[in-house]
């Protein structure tokens, strides 16, 4: 099995993230390259798999995919009009509003 290299923009291409985000990442935990070619650093696959997991664990920690559109609550809210001018014949003060969360 031959050893893969990739850049950090090659990472974020294959991860289907904007590739600051990798760098960030990279700054934040320190991480050093394994090989550099022409100003270019290139990290080796555990490096890159541990990458990889990172933004898989993160990019679902809020994925709420799973719920069906009938899943989703649906609130009713009642407020009065206000008693400005009353018109005769006007008896009902109340309106309600749906709102779907």
């Amino acid at each position: 099995m031959a050893k893969r290299w990739l850049s950090v923009p090659e990472i974020a291409e294959e991860l289907g993230i904007n590739k600051l985000r990798v760098y960030r990442y990279i700054s934040k935990y320190n991480i050093d390259y394994d090989k550099r070619l022409k100003n270019v650093n290139y990290y080796g696959e555990p490096i890159i798999k541990r990458i990889k997991e990172h933004f898989f664990v993160a990019d679902h920690i809020g994925d709420t995919s799973d719920t069906k559109p009938t899943d989703i609550q649906k609130t009713e809210k009642r407020t009065t009009k206000p008693d400005t001018e009353p018109k005769t014949g006007d008896t009902k003060n109340e309106y309600r509003v749906l709102i779907v969360i």
